[in-house]
C-alpha cells in the first residue's frame, strides 16, 4: 500500500477551522473485484489524479447558520480575501431543504472562488425511535442529494459523517452498520466527487475494544480519500 500525506493549510482567522491531511491509498476494498451498481471505490490512480487536479486545498469550517449580522456570502467573501480556496460546511435546517440550501451555499462559494465540502447529515435520523424506517429515509437523503450534484465540479468531495465515535462499541453498533451503507448508498449513485469519512480523529489508545478498532479500520478502507482531523 502506497501512502502520500500532504498538508491542507489552514488558518486561525475564521472560527471552526480544523487541520486536516489528506491520505492516498489503494484498499482491499477497491482490489476485492466487487463491483457495485454505480461506481465502485476509487483507484489509486484516480485518488492521485484528484489530487493533481486540486493540488494543495486551503479550506475552513463554515457554521451551520451565518453569524449575527454577517451573511455566509460575506464570510466566504473574507475567506477567499484571506487565501482560502474551500469550504466545509453542513447543511442547516431540516434534510428536506438540504437540496435547496446546498445549491445555494455552491451559488455563493463559487462566486468566490471556493469549492464546497458537504458534510452529510446521517446521524439525524440516528435519533429517530423507528430505526428501520429511520433508515431507509436516510438511504433516500443520501441518494437524492448526491444524485442531484454528483457531477458538479464545484463539490470537492463528499464527507458522509463527521468524526463517527466508533471507540465504544455498544453504544455505536448502528453507526458502524449505518456508515457502511452509507458508502454503499453514496457509490451507487456514481459521484464523479470522493467519498470519504471523517473517522480518522481518535487516536489509538481511544479505542478500548479489539471490535470497535476492527470497525474503524474497515471503514478507513472504503474511503476513496481520506481526511484527518488533527
Amino acid at each position: 500500500m502506497k501512502q502520500r500525506f500532504y498538508a491542507v493549510n489552514y488558518s486561525k482567522s475564521l472560527i471552526c477551522v480544523i487541520f486536516i491531511v489528506f491520505v492516498l491509498q489503494t484498499s482491499t476494498y477497491a482490489q476485492s473485484g466487487k463491483k457495485p451498481k454505480g461506481r465502485g471505490q476509487w483507484t489509486e490512480k484516480q485518488a492521485w489524479d484528484w489530487e493533481k487536479k486540486h493540488d494543495v486545498i486551503k479550506g475552513f469550517n463554515a457554521p451551520n447558520a451565518p453569524y449575527p449580522g454577517v451573511g455566509r456570502h460575506v464570510i466566504f467573501r473574507k475567506a477567499a480575501d484571506l487565501g482560502f480556496n474551500s469550504v466545509r460546511t453542513w447543511l442547516p435546517g431540516r434534510p428536506e431543504t438540504h437540496i435547496k440550501i446546498l445549491h445555494q451555499i455552491l451559488d455563493e462559494a463559487a462566486a468566490k472562488g471556493l469549492t464546497v465540502s458537504p458534510v452529510l447529515e446521517i446521524k439525524y435520523w440516528l435519533k429517530q425511535p423507528d430505526l428501520i424506517r429511520a433508515k431507509a429515509d436516510a438511504e433516500a437523503y443520501v441518494r437524492a442529494i448526491i444524485q442531484e450534484f454528483k457531477n458538479d465540479s464545484r463539490i470537492i468531495l463528499w464527507d458522509i459523517w463527521n468524526e463517527p465515535e466508533l471507540a465504544v462499541k455498544e453504544k455505536n453498533r448502528n453507526d458502524y452498520t449505518w456508515l457502511k451503507d452509507a458508502f454503499i448508498w453514496a457509490r451507487e449513485e456514481a459521484p464523479i466527487q470522493p467519498i470519504t469519512l471523517s473517522s480518522i480523529w481518535l487516536y489509538e489508545p481511544d479505542f478500548h475494544d479489539a471490535k470497535a478498532q476492527a470497525w474503524h479500520d474497515e471503514l478507513a478502507l472504503m474511503n476513496d480519500v481520506h481526511n484527518f482531523h488533527l
